[in-house]
This record gives C-alpha cells, structure tokens and sequence, in this order.
C-alpha cells in the first residue's frame, strides 16, 4: 500500500532519492539530491520546501521536489540553474502515481501551480494537465525552449560523417588551424587543481560573453564555486580546458550522468577568437564522451548556432501552468 507525504527538511534528501532519480523516467541530474540542495542553500530566500514522496512500505518510489511560496508550488530551482524539471517515478504503472500526486495537490492551498522545464518526453505532460483540466481548472501548456543534443556514434568518423558536409569541412579545418597554431593540450581538472580551475573557468565565462558577465552575479558565482566541487566528489565533473603552453584559451564545463554528457557551460578567450578554440574545444568534448561510450550529448537549454554546427538535433521544454481562476 502506498503512502504520500510532505518532507519539510531539503537535507532529508540523500541516497534513497538518488537511486529513485537513477531509475526513474527522468535521470536527469538536476533531480539528484546534491544539486538540490546546493541550489536551495543559496537561493531558497523566503520559500517553503515542499518535496513530495511516495513510498510502499519504506522504498521511496515516487516524489517531486517543489517549493512553495506567495501562494505560488513550483519545482526547486530557477530556470537559469537547472535545465530540466520533471516528477521522479520508478513505478510501471505511472498514471496511477500522477493521479496520486493530483490528489495530494488538490487538497493543499496555492495560488497557481508553475512547473517549467519539462522534457518533451516525460508523461507529465499528459497526465498533470489530464487530471487538473477533469477538475475544472484553468491549464497552459507553453512551449518554454529547445535542448539540442546528439545521439553519440561509436566512433569519432561517425560523428563527423553526422555532420552537414558544409560543417564537417569547417571543423576539420579548424581543428587543423588549432593544430597549426603551435602546441596545443587539453587537460582535465582534478580534485589537487580545483580551486585554480574554477577560478579559470569563471574568468574564461565572464570573458567570452557580455551577457555572462552579467549572469555571473554573487550567488551565482557562489552556486558555481558549490557545484564543481559537489560533482566533482561524485565523480561527475568533467571540466577541461584547451590551452596554449599553459595559457587556457578555453574551458567546458560539464558532466557525465546516466549514460549522458550534460554540456552546463562554456567560456573562451575573445582575443583568440581567430583559433575558435571554443568551438574546437566542444567538439573535443565530444570526441571525449565518445570515447567513453557514452549514449547522447546534451547541449542543454538554447538554439545558440554552434549546437547545430556541431550536430544538435532539438527537442523541447515545456511548462504547465494552472491556476484556480
């Protein structure tokens, strides 16, 4: 028999809800109980943890992490830190749990309901606005934005064969020019030069890109400092940069998680934009997780160009809104 209820305490979280998110329809690291908690520990301000959980007998299997606040149940994380959202269940027999989470939803008090960032495949996108329209509330379903990615071939003459002809020519001669250009070396952070290298990335982030100057504000720094070092403890990260006799021209950072390369950010050295170190270096990074045997690359949230240079192929986030009026 299943039981439902509230865990009020976000440091609750641990090894029960990962193996729930590593079985889950939605292994998406964002869901993982450190990247929670690293998040609601700078931003959470005046809002109420509002995790959901599912268990049978004392096996948790189902949850969703939200928070509450001015009336207003979202999941935990803003849309700027966190590229997906998603209700985590490992069950078969998913719409009886959606229909066990509406019900819980139906007797609490809120305002709307603001769930964001939803992979076009999820069955959340069926089944929450399903049983919220049957009980005559007010649903939207919106389009909120594309994640390209890759499904990764075996080998890297596979992926360049994936590309465009146009694209293939360009990347192979601008991985030439690289090559050309003197010594170049791609090195991988360790736990022994975390510190200077997240001091490097964040410089290559602030520099590469107006707008990321501005994105980086205190608490994001803050969050970034946090979750390298959270990821990298659990064997996740995977910061690289390219450099030049020792000089980096530029940085990814990612992660690898369920079989996948989550590509969270990126950052280059504008002065030696005439290398396209940025984009060599991503194709690297490819290279890398296909060397791994990993499955698929996410580029994550945004049409930036050089996903599609790359091979990105869309899909796309969705956000359910309901509301009593």
């Amino acid at each position: 028999m299943a039981s439902i209820s509230l865990l009020h305490d976000i440091d609750q979280l641990g090894d029960d809800w990962d193996k729930l998110v590593e079985t889950s329809q939605s292994p998406h690291l964002f869901l993982t109980s450190r990247w929670i908690k690293t998040w609601w520990r700078q931003f959470r301000g005046s809002a109420e943890p509002w995790v959901i959980c599912v268990k049978n007998q004392d096996s948790l299997i189902a949850g969703v992490p939200l928070m509450k606040k001015d009336g207003i149940i979202s999941f935990i994380g803003g849309e700027d830190l966190f590229d997906y959202h998603d209700f985590v269940i490992c069950a078969e027999d998913t719409g009886k749990y959606y229909q066990l989470f509406g019900s819980f939803l139906l007797e609490a008090e809120w305002d709307v309901l603001d769930f964001t960032s939803i992979p076009e495949a999820s069955p959340t996108i069926k089944y929450i606005p399903d049983f919220f329209k049957k009980k005559g509330f007010n649903v939207q379903i919106l389009e909120e934005d594309v994640v390209p990615g890759i499904v990764l071939p075996k080998t890297w003459d596979g992926f360049l064969q994936s590309l465009r002809k146009k694209d293939r020519h360009e990347l192979r001669r601008k991985i030439r020019r690289m090559e050309e250009s003197g010594q170049y070396q791609l090195r991988s952070a360790n736990l022994a030069t975390l510190d200077d290298d997240i001091v490097a990335l964040l410089d290559l982030m602030r520099t590469s890109h107006i707008g990321k100057q501005d994105f980086l504000t205190e608490n994001r720094v803050h969050f970034f400092r946090a979750i390298v070092k959270e990821m990298a403890e659990l064997n996740y990260l995977r910061l690289q940069f390219l450099e030049i006799e020792g000089t980096p021209l530029a940085v990814v950072l990612g992660f690898d998680y369920a079989g996948i390369r989550w590509l969270y950010n990126s950052g280059y050295m504008v002065r030696a934009d005439s290398l396209s170190a940025g984009l060599v270096l991503k194709a690297l990074f490819i290279n890398d997780a296909v060397d791994l045997g990993l499955e698929y690359f996410d580029f994550m949230k945004g049409a930036e160009a050089y996903k599609y240079r790359l091979g990105g192929k869309d899909s796309r986030l969705y956000q359910i809104l309901i509301d009593k009026t």
